[in-house]
């Protein structure tokens, strides 16, 4: 089943637009829905995506089939051992042909490109960058997709998707 994000939209310019890409790709035609707040213009959609450190098949199997020219950016936060090396990056840039790299300080955010969190970091958007951030504990808890999802909400609005891949054991 497809759910789409009630803040994606779709321009009707007669061009293929990310949104129109997007839309195309899960099934979906029109607009669905326009938030209320103005959101500066970044021109592509932002994707979030979301997985357990068990997701590492579900995420090769979704950036396998990520083309490049969607005109679409992709940040991948993903629960990450803070005792070995990621090799993420790496991973990722063996099953797709966009450019894959891992986040290592403060980046602009390029179309056509997929962005992976760093072990023991957190990371938000701000300004069309993508900014680490140290790791913050609530209750026990590490919540580093919370607070990407909800700073990557408040800087695309519009232009945001957020995408939480399942476990192994949950596809």
């Amino acid at each position: 089943q497809n759910i789409v994000s009630q803040n994606m939209v779709s321009q009707d310019s007669g061009s293929s637009t990310p949104a129109k890409l997007l839309n195309t790709n899960l099934g979906v035609s029109g607009s669905v829905g326009i938030a209320e707040k103005q959101y500066e213009k970044h021109g592509f959609f932002l994707v979030g995506v979301g997985a357990s450190a068990g997701g590492v098949a579900a995420c090769k199997s979704f950036f396998a089939k990520a083309s490049p020219g969607s005109g679409m950016a992709y940040v991948v936060v993903m629960h990450l051992s803070e005792e070995h090396e990621s090799h993420l990056a790496e991973i990722l840039q063996n099953v797709t042909d966009l450019s894959v790299v891992q986040v290592g300080g403060t980046v602009k955010v390029r179309p056509d490109h997929v962005y992976v969190i760093p072990p023991t970091s957190y990371l938000v958007m701000d300004d069309g960058h993508i900014r680490l951030t140290k790791p913050q504990r609530v209750r026990g808890q590490r919540l580093q997709i919370d607070l990407f999802f909800r700073t990557l909400a408040e800087a695309y609005g519009p232009e945001a998707v957020a995408v939480v891949l399942p476990q192994e054991s949950e596809q």
